[in-house]
């Protein structure tokens, strides 16, 4: 598909609308993205029922309280919510048993690694503007920028095999560590390094506890931009940030991309209503474009 030429202008009625109804944040499990009448919903919407997207904490449940779920409501008559979930299990499996009808906070890569090991039958749709992995360094380690990393420190790093990979990536790419390059670049371990030149003692863990084990057992973290969204960490204040290809935006995820909803979710994303909210947002700022994303 190509999804610069299917951007779709929505109406301006829509994007009025849109700023109504933007109300609420991620950490709302259940959240209703806003009303029917009061946010202005078009007469000629049609009800199409319920929608529950599944969302992990951070920026994500936002973009879909504040943007597209009040667009979905607007342009269609879905009535939208969230359930937000503490890990990065739980979403896929829940979409695939039909709990929830969507869920938005994996990038490609995980999502179809995921459902290949997990033998899931799930769709993606769109990607989004996504926050990025980043370094960052405890304020009890004093480190101020990436030459300030002493030998041995330890870092925490994500455990689900495709955000490791990812991680050591970025740390490869700032000449932290090298590894096998004949290894795929999604399948790398701690165990495929062959240079560590800080002897950096690298720690995975499950990502949602990264944050909150930082300041107290670690000098260092790479964290996914979710969770460091969620822990009010400053992209500007990482030590580094990761350099993303398309693979690693996040995407919506749905049972059947040429269902009703899938495809209603794939317009809303793709239309200009979706594109003016997230320019206008201050909450979306810094983060990165898809290639697809329209040039401003």
């Amino acid at each position: 598909m190509s999804k610069g030429n299917a951007f779709i202008r929505l109406t301006a009625a829509s994007l009025a609308a849109l700023f109504l109804t933007a109300c609420g944040g991620a950490e709302d499990t259940g959240n209703a993205t806003g009303g029917s009448e009061e946010a202005g919903l078009k007469s000629s919407a049609q009800e199409r029922g319920p929608v529950e997207f599944g969302v992990a904490a951070g920026p994500y449940g936002i973009m879909v309280e504040d943007i597209i779920g009040p667009l979905l409501e607007e342009e269609y008559g879905y009535q939208v919510s969230t359930r937000t979930f503490s890990d990065y299990v739980q979403p896929n499996l829940a979409l695939n048993n039909g709990d929830i009808d969507a869920n938005l906070f994996q990038h490609t890569d995980y999502f179809e690694t995921f459902s290949l090991d997990n033998d899931l039958d799930l769709d993606k749709i769109s990607t989004v503007p996504t926050l990025g992995m980043g370094v960052y360094a405890s304020e009890a380690s004093g480190y101020a920028s990436l030459d300030d990393i002493e030998s041995g420190a330890r870092i925490l790093t994500p455990n689900d095999p495709s955000n490791l990979a990812r991680a050591l990536r970025v740390l490869a790419d700032y000449d932290l560590i090298s590894y096998d390059e004949s290894v795929s670049a999604t399948q790398i371990t701690v165990d495929d390094i062959t240079d560590n030149p800080y002897d950096l003692v690298i720690e995975p863990i499950e990502s949602a506890q990264i944050t909150r084990s930082l300041e107290s057992s670690a000098e260092l973290a790479t964290v996914p931009g979710n969770y460091s969204f969620a822990a009010d960490l400053d992209p500007n204040e990482a030590l580094a940030m990761e350099n993303m290809g398309d693979n690693f935006f996040n995407l919506v995820a749905v049972q059947d991309l040429n269902s009703q909803l899938g495809q209603d979710i794939q317009t809303v994303i793709e239309s200009e209503a979706f594109y003016e909210a997230i320019e206008e947002s201050e909450t979306f700022n810094g983060f990165n474009r898809p290639s697809w994303w329209p040039e401003g």
